[in-house]
């Protein structure tokens, strides 16, 4: 029960400093060539972490018991954590045990990083256009 305390800490501390870093930084843009570029490391940032932390949770869990069935090896892991980060789920691979509420702490994640992806895009494109004016 305190792991998955400690990685919805994580994960939240996680969100709320890259939220921050990236109201920092589009506060400085000068073009729209600059926003292209924090949106695009914004993303990657928003997207890999969680996915690579999640990967890694799936791997440690399955050291002590099944976690994901079939099992599974290597890349593997990158590739569930991925498709349930994206809410994809093709089900060729399913978490067991308490692996299925990690990866239900994952899909919500996911969305939750779409939607501060989204966010970030958007509050870019505002003050850009605000500087216009």
């Amino acid at each position: 029960m305190i792991f998955f305390i400690v990685l919805i800490f994580l994960m939240t501390f996680t969100y709320l400093s890259m939220w921050f870093y990236l109201r920092h930084r589009f506060s400085k843009v000068k073009n729209f060539h600059q926003v292209l570029f924090y949106t695009s490391l914004g993303v990657s940032a928003v997207i890999s972490g969680p996915v690579c932390i999640f990967a890694g949770v799936y791997f440690l869990m399955s050291v002590e018991a099944l976690c994901l069935s079939p099992a599974v090896e290597g890349v593997d892991y990158l590739y569930f954590s991925f498709t349930t980060f994206t809410t994809l789920g093709y089900g060729d691979i399913s978490p067991v045990g308490h692996c299925r509420l990690v990866s239900s702490l994952e899909a919500v994640s996911g969305i939750i990083s779409f939607g501060f992806t989204i966010a970030g895009i958007q509050l870019a494109v505002r003050e850009l256009e605000r500087r216009r004016a």
